[in-house]
């Protein structure tokens, strides 16, 4: 008979997500499930007991509480049993048919997002824009702002507090070309830069153009260019630039 235990490295530090963090507190329930999981599921039951205690002392080291622990400890193994005893097909209708979205995470904001969202069937996924691998670099040289693609970037007036906001899939220096061409059109064909240009006899820092986020996915980057529009006080953009703003997000740019 094989009997198995829930093996630690050597290496193991018992350091996991912070209970004061500034993170979603699903995601710090996600901590608990994850430690019961491996206590209880990769164990024989004879150590269950020992893998538990052992659980509890590794969130309390990392500031939870005690309440919050036996509350969720106590639900996931449950949970377990649950998944355990029922038939299958009892365990797969509920799955759920709801259509997910990522955002943010925003404390106090976000929890007022997902509210609105779950009236419609929508359910909320936090993400952290404020990671590790943000902070810590590898050791590479930085590429120049202007060879990035699948950028939003913003490009200042030099003369007055007007900007200009904008997405482009290809090189940032590709599209600041076609900018700075675009004056040399007829009146008729010109852009919202170029009308600025001429009208107020400004000139843009195309030198310092300012990249605002980076995304490959271009339905994302959209969004991303109408969040910054909208968060941007003097923007010369044109209305139709965010026309396809969801309204739900109002909340959210102005508490950003």
């Amino acid at each position: 008979m094989l009997i198995t235990n829930w093996y630690r490295k050597p290496t193991f530090s018992r350091r996991y997500m912070n209970y004061f963090s500034n993170h979603p507190s699903q995601h710090k329930i996600s901590v608990v499930k994850s430690l019961v999981d491996r206590a209880v599921l990769l164990s024989d039951s004879r150590f269950h007991t020992a893998n538990l205690s052992l659980v509890r002392d590794i969130l309390i080291n990392n500031c939870y509480p005690a309440g919050f622990i036996n509350k969720h400890i106590k639900k996931r193994i449950k949970e377990i049993k649950y998944k355990e005893t029922a038939h299958p097909a009892a365990v797969n209708n509920q799955v759920s048919k709801d259509t997910f979205i990522k955002i943010p995470f925003v404390n106090n904001v976000s929890e007022m997002i997902k509210k609105s969202l779950n009236k419609y069937g929508v359910r909320t996924v936090f993400s952290i824009s404020n990671k590790l691998d943000g902070i810590v670099k590898l050791g590479k040289d930085r590429l120049d702002s202007k060879l990035l693609s699948g950028v939003v970037y913003k490009i200042d007036c030099n003369n007055c507090s007007a900007c200009y906001i904008g997405q482009t899939k290809r090189h940032l220096e590709t599209r600041l070309k076609e900018h700075m061409a675009n004056v040399k059109k007829d009146v008729g064909c010109y852009s919202v830069v170029s009308k600025h240009r001429v009208d107020c006899g400004h000139e843009f820092d195309w030198l310092g153009v300012d990249v605002l986020h980076r995304e490959n996915n271009t339905k994302k980057r959209e969004l991303a260019e109408m969040f910054f529009i909208k968060r941007h006080e003097y923007t010369i953009n044109s209305q139709k630039d965010t026309e396809n703003w969801p309204s739900v997000y109002d909340n959210f740019v102005t508490n950003t």
